[in-house]
């Protein structure tokens, strides 16, 4: 899990508005409250065609090494 947080700059000092945790491939929650979780959404499935676009997300390097389950060269 990751951590993090919005901050507000307020001169040289941050003002805190809000924590978040989570991960990009499992859930994101902003001050405790989860509003992203892969559990509970529906899948968005593609329309399979011949001649894809160059610019088809399943060509995309980061979600064909995230399918190897290659985390270290998804994050690259």
């Amino acid at each position: 899990m990751k951590r993090g947080s919005i901050t507000r700059l307020n001169g040289d000092k941050g003002r805190e508005l809000s924590k978040i945790s989570g991960h990009w491939t499992s859930y994101i929650e902003f001050d405790g409250k989860r509003y992203w979780d892969l559990k509970t959404v529906d899948p968005i499935l593609h329309v399979d065609t011949k001649i894809p676009l160059p610019s088809d997300a399943r060509y995309r390097e980061d979600l064909i090494y995230l399918a190897k389950k290659d985390m270290a060269k998804s994050q690259e």
